[in-house]
């Protein structure tokens, strides 16, 4: 004998288990927003159009109240942060001057190259997306360089794919 359940209870069962997709989907994307990794370089050169230097001295740079890191004209740092909105203090090592930003980052955004001199004088863009020299690639660089030939016994087949190793 089969038995019927109430339609009251029928109704809650699928508003509970509703809610309760809704609350994991919103704790999926919150922990992928908390968790996900970016990079800083922080890059204390002068510009190259030369209209701002770096700091004589030298700073000191911490992110997030983290352990300030001295970085000297001339030089980059690496750091790595989680989440979206960061906290840049960037003091000079005699201590006189002292420039506190915050910055909310893209989901998208991996690696981030902050120019020190810019955001000191508090000059826009002082932080652009950052894209390593061995990545930019143009097509006259790729072509060429696949491994792949054709046989002469082929006859005009698709060409042959050798692995590199």
């Amino acid at each position: 004998m089969k038995q019927v359940i109430d339609p009251k209870v029928r109704t809650r069962r699928l508003l509970v288990r509703a809610a309760l997709i809704v609350v994991f989907a919103g704790l999926v994307v919150l922990m992928f927003n908390l968790g996900k990794l970016h990079t800083f370089i922080l890059d204390n050169k002068n510009l190259a159009d030369g209209s701002l230097t770096a700091a004589r001295g030298g700073n000191l740079v911490s992110i997030d109240g983290r352990e300030a890191s001295e970085i000297y004209p001339g030089e980059r740092s690496m750091e790595k942060v989680k989440g979206q909105r960061h906290t840049i203090t960037v003091t000079s090592l005699s201590g006189t001057d002292k420039v506190v930003r915050r910055i909310s980052l893209d989901l998208d955004s991996e690696m981030m190259l902050v120019s020190l001199p810019r955001l000191i004088a508090g000059k826009e863009p002082y932080m652009e997306v950052f894209v390593p020299l061995n990545v930019v690639t143009t097509a006259e660089e790729r072509a060429g360089t696949d491994n792949s030939f054709t046989s002469p016994e082929a006859g005009g087949t698709d060409p042959v794919v050798i692995p590199t190793p």
